[in-house]
């Protein structure tokens, strides 16, 4: 294959994927409801837990999350599992031997932080 055809194929590619997202992201945007009802599931009556997710930034780790907000370790890790268990994050790292942790890409673009602190009426240091 020449350079010319392996330049066309990459920007077909690259064009197929973006379609892909479109219409994955138009899919969560009309799913809302059902992505925020997941949300209220696993954060309902537990202000750790929801001071946790929104501190899940994809950089801190669980320790510098769990130093930060001066929770004790085990309801801290419990949390996160819980956080996990329901589908709201997945692990992307380590750092200093603590796991790093993200937000799914569907809390993102549904601006779920936002909803989070509009919901439960919680103030960030953010």
């Amino acid at each position: 294959m020449n350079e010319v055809n392996t330049h066309k194929e990459i920007v077909k590619i690259r064009y197929e994927l973006e379609e892909i997202k479109e219409e994955l992201y138009d899919q969560w945007h009309e799913n809302r409801e059902r992505y925020q009802k997941r949300v209220d599931n696993a954060l309902a009556g537990n202000p750790l837990r929801i001071k946790i997710f929104l501190a899940i930034d994809g950089i801190k780790s669980v320790k510098e999350i769990e130093t930060e907000l001066k929770s004790p370790h085990v309801s801290v890790w419990r949390a996160f599992q819980h956080l996990h268990k329901e589908g709201l994050t997945r692990k992307i790292g380590s750092k200093s031997g603590s796991p790093v942790y993200a937000k799914k890409p569907w809390a993102k673009v549904l601006n779920t932080d936002e909803y989070v602190r509009e919901k439960y009426s919680i103030e960030t240091a953010s």
